[in-house]
């Protein structure tokens, strides 16, 4: 029988377990969260030698694509009757590169994983560029990338439509849907972050980008309240967009009649598979941030040990489908499908089955042992296999179809793709030097739910935060420059549970209009506030309803409009009609909740109101008492009276 590992120290758990209260031991507040994130956003001589790998990679890469243009796909290796090669294969492989970044922010959000917070935001950048890479490559297959425009549902002068029926135009509507909610995901999360930095620039240029960039963000309990609604939101569409998305990807090999890919298992396969090369693309790219930033405290062992956990069931997922496979295969007598899974491990390619066997099933299986699964040196040597591996995967998957039909193609073609050397994992490493690495909030996030431990969440309060070094009239008058005046008092308190008490106190004596500000979200105010539930719920459900309903509507007007008959089907079918429906749902509900977010929490604005301060991004709480001058007064004595730091008058 296993033992549980004793306790490093008192009060914390064995090391296999991470929970709530000892995700981070060694971060103590906002302030040393503030400093040594955005610590990382500098522009040194490290960041600019990767931006000349990155730019001369990009070079090498639209330079062969130009001459690919000028003399044909036939440089790529494409000769009748296989037009599907490496291109398209790695077009699978980063659209499953990018569904870890999703199922991070989304899914394990929606299940409340608390080892997500200190990885989500990486592997949403991961996501986002790997989405955008993968978007390249079909366009970069058809040959005449001008005309890439003919898959978008329009009325062209020719009076045609796209068949809405083919796997391919699903892809259209699937990759351009997923690129745009991740990217939307992604820029949610940044806004209370960016506003962060943008109250300790001291430079006026930058201040004022960062200014428009954060959409005026005041850390108020008004947008706090419909920013954690939109964000759920978003996460709950997210939630199946990511688990579509593949599919539909799998559709294109699915739909076919070929052997080898006419197999109903694709869909599953696809989605275990794009988590499984997720998760190992994120340990590729936070394992070197975590040692070159110096973030160990924040991406901890923990957090490596529950990302394998979960590589570690993908593969096995993974390595099952591929087992079924040939058991199908095997099973169904046809003599076609087993010559082809024949072929693929003892054929002329059977070096690349064997390495896509032995990186997705047999190295993952060395994550049983504690001990690597909380080593990273081994987990970022294994990411490397792995991926390996999955484009491998995708190569005796998708592109061994034709190496079985004959004896030269997809690896031959290799030296021709010079464009894949344009690696988003370049510029994940760049970006992630002007866009925070890690949430700035991770250290005290003051969600219970995500948290899992509402004790040690209460536990956790920030109580010894720094003192901002500034007199009140400077305050006032950086607030005033531009800003639209309102009467009031206003009091920073460096404790949470003083705060709160001041709240239901003001609740209760109803001295004016109250607004809580606060450097990120805390339930317990939300629950002394006790205000008005958010309605960006309607915005969804009526973005929703009409994204739906346009998506039905265009492909079965289209149809209708140039009737296209195959096989003798119906001309408008709504099962598969049904795919375009669910992705414009997603696409114009997250819009619509994005929108209606803005809406109700009344950004962007671009002047700070009269009642705002910069230590409330960075650790403070803040009160702003909304009233005439003769209840001032008490508004003042009360907020002392609770241990306000600092009280002053807004006039």
């Amino acid at each position: 029988m296993a033992t549980s590992a004793k306790p490093v120290r008192e009060g914390i758990r064995g090391p296999n377990i991470a929970s709530a209260d000892v995700q981070l031991p060694a971060v103590r507040d906002y302030e040393q969260v503030d400093r040594e994130i955005i610590a990382t956003l500098g522009f040194t001589k490290q960041w600019f030698f990767g931006l000349s790998i990155a730019v001369l990679g990009f070079l090498i890469g639209v330079s062969a694509w130009l001459y690919q243009i000028y003399w044909g796909l036939g440089q790529a290796g494409y000769e009748p009757p296989v037009m599907w090669g490496t291109y398209i294969i790695t077009f699978v492989f980063w659209v499953g590169i990018g569904h870890a970044g999703t199922l991070i922010s989304a899914i394990l959000y929606l299940f409340r994983a608390g080892f997500r917070t200190s990885i989500y935001r990486a592997a949403e950048a991961m996501t986002v560029f790997a989405v955008m890479t993968a978007g390249l490559f079909p366009i970069i297959h058809i040959g005449r990338p001008w005309k890439f425009f003919w898959l978008v549902p329009y009325p062209n002068w020719r009076l045609l439509l796209p068949n809405f029926k083919s796997p391919l135009v699903w892809d259209v509507f699937a990759i351009s849907t997923y690129l745009t909610i991740s990217t939307t995901f992604l820029f949610i999360g940044l806004i209370p972050d960016i506003a962060a930095i943008r109250d300790k620039e001291t430079n006026p240029t930058r201040k004022r980008i960062l200014s428009i960039l954060s959409l005026g963000w005041r850390n108020s309990d008004r947008e706090w309240r419909h920013f954690a609604k939109a964000y759920l939101f978003l996460a709950a569409f997210s939630t199946p967009l990511v688990l579509s998305v593949h599919s539909v990807v799998s559709f294109d090999f699915a739909m076919a009649l070929t052997p080898g890919w006419h197999a109903s298992i694709f869909p599953p396969y696809f989605v275990a598979g794009a988590i499984f090369s997720g998760f190992a693309m994120v340990w590729t790219i936070a394992i070197p941030m975590r040692k070159w930033f110096k973030l160990e405290h924040y991406i901890t062992l923990n957090h490596l040990d529950a990302t394998a956990k979960v590589v570690l069931f993908t593969s096995m997922v993974v390595g099952c489908a591929y087992m079924i496979e040939f058991f199908v295969a095997w099973y169904s007598g046809v003599r076609a499908e087993q010559e082809f899974f024949w072929n693929r491990v003892f054929g002329q390619w059977w070096w690349a089955a064997w390495i896509m066997l032995l990186c997705n099933m047999a190295l993952p299986m060395s994550l049983w042992s504690q001990k690597l699964r909380r080593n990273p040196t081994w987990l970022f040597v294994l990411s490397l296999f792995i991926n390996l591996g999955m484009w491998f995967g995708a190569l005796c998957d998708r592109g061994a179809v034709a190496v079985a039909r004959i004896r030269a193609v997809a690896v031959g073609q290799l030296p021709a793709q010079l464009d894949r050397h344009v690696d988003p994992g370049w510029f994940v490493r760049l970006v992630l030097h002007v866009v925070p690495a890690v949430r700035q909030a991770v250290a005290d996030h003051g969600d219970c739910r995500t948290q899992g431990d509402r004790r040690a969440a209460q536990q956790v309060c920030p109580c010894a935060w720094y003192r901002h070094v500034r007199t009140s009239r400077s305050i006032r008058d950086g607030n005033a420059r531009g800003a639209r005046l309102m009467q009031g008092v206003l009091g920073a308190f460096r404790e949470l549970d003083t705060a709160v008490a001041a709240i239901e106190d003001l609740k209760k004596k109803r001295i004016g209009d109250v607004t809580v500000y606060s450097p990120t979200i805390r339930h317990e105010i939300d629950h002394a506030i006790d205000g008005p539930n958010s309605v960006v719920r309607r915005f969804t459900l009526i973005g929703g309803l009409l994204g739906v309903s346009f998506g039905y509507w265009i492909a079965i007007w289209s149809s209708e409009y140039w009737p296209l008959v195959t096989g003798g089907k119906a001309i408008a079918s709504w099962i598969p009609y049904t795919i375009i429906g669910f992705e414009v749902m997603v696409l114009v509900g997250a819009l619509s909740t994005v929108a209606g977010m803005f809406i109700n929490s009344r950004i962007p604005r671009l002047t700070t109101t009269t009642g705002y301060d910069v230590r409330f991004s960075a650790g403070h709480f803040g009160i702003f008492i909304a009233c005439d001058t003769a209840r001032a007064g008490q508004a003042e004595a009360l907020l002392r009276q609770h241990g306000a730091v600092e009280v002053r008058r807004e006039d």
